[in-house]
């Protein structure tokens, strides 16, 4: 019934793009629509029992709040994502918005597992070819699913994220290719190609990664296709310049969605972000140039490893392709590398050059970009390699089973169909408790209590980590909850002053406004007076700069031109053996510092015998002394246990810095004084 549906569709008139694209659906036969079918559900089913079920973390939770109130994305803004996210978030009747925006995820996931299924089954019979339809279905189908339950991809199926429409895109576009390379010439599926690719490309850009591929496997198979001597015939003969023109314009015409940008801008509550009259926030810079910076991802700019080649950039490179293969090895294992290795074999010596050149140049480009990028989470960005995988998977256990066969050993190839079949299974079995979010409700678990505080109107809230900020702007953006209050992270502005932790605080306290942390950060009081009221837990609240007096005892000494200190306090006033002396000593930085370092007060006697000692790294991990600023001035607390059985009398004070563990001194130490211990 449906296949008839479908042919009475294409027998209909309307537009040839959507004639050629239902052409392309109808081309499969019934056991593989079934096939591709109960991979989709299936796959569904498992992506929606261990889908996220609320608000997250980082840019998941901002992908959750930003397509439903038509915002602007970070860097590069995905127009499309944003565009069909608020479709699905508003129409699909499900939970909250941020439970919808996880399942969008896993719908595009879904159609990528199925559609995977026709690319693998696609290649296999193009590359190996005269193998019963039951073995190569069979081994499309545990290629498919092995990919479904790989880590990485499994792990993003499950969130609010940008990754599985792109995987979408990739095997879509694919899926595409090889359609066009049997019939290169019809319009439709030039316009589709290009249509699809830019659409991709308002997506997310590493669809570029796909172009050499896609470009050198045309122009072969063109190539091939000539040199027959059976070009098509009118009027479907297309020249190369037309191909071009309509490819190109295809590509551009998509592109006209980056204008969403600067169309809602003025609209979005957060491009402009007010702390007080004279400091506001620019998130998003409705110019041209802002428009364009962000588009390119100016701002990821630095994270790209560019540089002459070296020794020691060597050795670098040498590590980074060490991870790519542990990563590989992580998804698919031994047994899918060699399946994989066997595949690429098969295609060598069958000289199916376009599909080889295909894979491996789009794989090579992938994995190249990835290694220039250096950010936090790029093993997400090798998704799209691991589709490109999936195929030689496949084409591996066809060419294993074929050659048992033409062997006449029946039970090796019977061996080598159970043991394909175990590598999907172990695959789910091992990475079901790795990647399951169904109960992950932490980013609800610390906001809710949070937002119930009585928080002074007009607070500013402030993390160290724009990941945790994410589920607030949700919550003010989507629920309501809260839109008086600001939350600030480090890096939230290109601004140099909010670069750190250190520059946010100085901006939220120059703003008059209340300022809490939304959590405990040890080592901030080396800069500022903090202040854990019962009522506001976990909010932490800030008082004031931390070395805002005058020291008790001043001075101006300096540490290798890297630091003054121009102080110190003591307390207790009277020092009894058995006491705690707490030393706090008053910094004030030259110049930028490059390490963290470790100061120490020591209490020798008159012959340097070490009394007592207290060494710590002031400002702990959030704000250590490489963040530290120049003429800011910063308060370092030291507490010692004096002994017991020390001796009444007068004994010596010394200050300095090191590095740790290479005990590398900041020049000589300082005296500070003598001390007075009585009995």
């Amino acid at each position: 019934m449906a296949n008839a549906i479908i042919q009475f569709m294409i027998r209909s008139p309307k537009p040839r793009l959507i004639h050629d694209v239902l052409a392309l659906l109808s081309s499969a036969t019934s056991p593989d629509k079934l096939i591709a079918t109960s991979l989709t559900v299936l796959s569904a089913v498992l992506y929606v029992t261990t889908c996220a079920p609320s608000v997250l973390f980082g840019d998941s939770g901002e992908f959750q709040f930003v397509p439903y109130i038509l915002g602007i994305a970070h860097p590069t803004g995905y127009p499309l994502y944003v565009i069909l996210g608020w479709l699905w978030s508003h129409l699909l009747p499900i939970g909250n918005v941020a439970y919808r925006m996880n399942l969008f995820s896993c719908f595009w996931a879904s159609l990528t597992v199925g559609l995977s299924y026709f690319l693998v089954r696609n290649l296999i019979v193009r590359t190996v070819g005269g193998v019963e339809p039951l073995v190569t279905r069979m081994a499309a189908g545990i290629a498919s699913a092995t990919f479904a339950v790989t880590q990485t991809f499994w792990s993003q199926a499950i969130i609010a994220e940008v990754y599985s429409l792109n995987a979408f895109f990739v095997v879509s576009l694919l899926l595409l290719l090889l359609r066009w390379v049997e019939m290169p010439h019809y319009r439709g599926l030039t316009i589709a190609l290009a249509i699809g690719f830019g659409l991709a490309l308002t997506h997310h850009r590493t669809i570029l990664a796909l172009l050499p591929g896609i470009l050198v496997c045309a122009i072969w198979s063109r190539r091939g296709q000539t040199s027959s001597g059976n070009p098509p015939s009118s009027p479907q003969r297309y020249t190369l310049w037309r191909t071009v023109v309509i490819g190109t314009a295809g590509v551009l015409l998509p592109l006209l969605l980056y204008l969403y940008l600067p169309l809602r801008a003025p609209y979005v509550p957060y491009t402009v972000l007010t702390l007080s009259p004279e400091q506001q926030l620019v998130l998003y810079e409705n110019t041209g140039r802002g428009m364009l910076n962000h588009i390119v991802g100016a701002a990821f700019a630095e994270n790209l490893r560019l540089g002459a080649a070296s020794a020691s950039k060597l050795t670098e490179w040498a590590a980074h392709l060490k991870t790519v293969m542990e990563l590989l090895d992580k998804q698919f294992g031994l047994i899918g590398i060699c399946l994989a290795f066997i595949g690429v074999t098969r295609m060598l010596l069958g000289r199916r050059w376009p599909w080889l050149i295909l894979i491996a140049l789009s794989y090579t480009a992938y994995v190249a970009f990835n290694l220039l990028y250096a950010i936090g989470d790029v093993e997400v960005l090798y998704i799209p390699s691991y589709l490109l995988i999936t195929p030689l998977i496949g084409i591996g256990l066809v060419s294993l089973t074929d050659a048992a066969s033409k062997m006449k050993v029946h039970h090796i190839r019977h061996g080598v169909i159970l043991l394909s079949l175990i590598l999907p299974v172990w695959t789910f079995i091992q990475n079901l408790p790795r990647v399951d979010r169904s109960s992950d409700n932490a980013a609800a678990t610390l906001w809710q209590p949070i937002l119930q505080r009585p928080i002074p109107f007009g607070a500013i809230l402030i993390s160290n980590d724009r990941d945790e900020m994410m589920p607030l702007w949700y919550y003010q953006y989507v629920e309501g909850q809260r839109g008086d209050l600001l939350g600030l992270f480090p890096r939230i502005v290109g601004d140099p002053a909010y670069e750190d932790i250190g520059g946010v605080l100085d901006e939220a306290m120059g703003s008059n406004r209340p300022v809490f942390l939304i959590k405990q950060m040890q080592g901030l009081e080396v800069k500022v007076q903090l202040e854990n009221e019962e009522e506001m837990s976990p909010l932490v609240k800030v008082v004031g700069l931390a070395a805002n007096r005058v020291p008790q005892y001043q001075l101006d000494d300096r540490l290798s031109g890297l630091v003054r200190l121009i102080g110190y306090d003591i307390s207790p006033p009277a020092i009894h053996p058995g006491n705690a002396v707490i030393v706090q000593l008053y910094w004030e930085p030259l110049q930028e510092i490059q390490y963290d370092y470790t100061t120490f007060v020591h209490l020798t006697d008159e012959e340097g015998n070490l009394i007592t000692q207290s060494d710590h790294r002031p400002g702990g991990v959030y704000y250590p002394t490489s963040l530290w600023k120049q003429g800011e001035r910063l308060l370092d607390v030291h507490t010692m246990a004096l002994p017991i059985t020390v001796e009444p009398g007068e004994y010596r004070l010394w200050v300095g810095m090191y590095l740790y563990p290479s005990m590398q001194s900041a020049g000589g130490p300082i005296e500070l004084g003598r001390v007075v211990v009585t009995s």
